[in-house]
């Protein structure tokens, strides 16, 4: 064991946790119950998922749009409360280790996941037909291997079934409308349809 590398690997996996924690408090309660399990599952099958943005300011938003990052100015990750909290219902995820890396093992992983938990991410977005359906069989398969082609963000993840402008507009995961208190996690809720995903 070589114990002058121990503080150095406790202190980072402290700092994934502690930064987790933050951006999980930047989400939409009823979002963010979601997204703990997610990442609770990704580290059981051996990764260390960090949220890398949660929420996004309107300054931060059109940085990100003019940057190419997101297609939207005014984007899920900038969702915000009747008091302008923070109410994001969008999260990126990405691997501790490694976070400019798009693996295929972790992405396709991601979005099971989401899935199970009433959540989508941007694994098809801007794939044509046959390409998405490969990526939606391999996650069927839970063939985790497979060589597929990612859409244009797969480690987003945003709820599921509720558009840009129903956020917008306030309406909120599990139909409570924003600035409300949302039904918590494994209150009956199945994983709704999916929609376009404008991150």
């Amino acid at each position: 064991m070589n114990i002058g590398t121990e503080p150095e690997i406790g202190q980072k996996e402290t700092q994934r946790a502690a930064r987790n924690r933050e951006k999980l408090a930047e989400l939409y309660p009823h979002f963010a119950d979601s997204v703990r399990p997610i990442l609770s599952e990704l580290e059981a099958a051996g990764f260390r998922p960090r949220i890398q943005v949660a929420w996004r300011s309107p300054e931060e938003e059109l940085k990100a749009y003019k940057a190419g990052i997101s297609q939207s100015v005014h984007g899920m990750h900038g969702i915000s409360g009747r008091l302008n909290q923070p109410e994001s219902l969008a999260a990126d995820v990405v691997e501790n280790d490694d976070p400019d890396a798009i693996r295929i093992p972790f992405a396709l992983q991601l979005a099971s996941s989401a899935q199970a938990h009433s959540c989508q991410t941007g694994i098809l977005m801007g794939l044509p037909h046959n390409l998405a359906e490969a990526v939606t069989a391999a996650i069927a398969r839970g063939d985790w291997g497979a060589r597929v082609k990612l859409g244009w963000n797969p480690l987003h993840v945003q709820a599921a079934g509720l558009s840009l402008g129903e956020a917008r507009a306030g309406k909120r995961p599990g139909g409570a409308p924003a600035g409300t208190t949302p039904p918590r996690a494994g209150s009956g809720h199945e994983p709704a349809g999916v929609r376009p995903l404008r991150p």
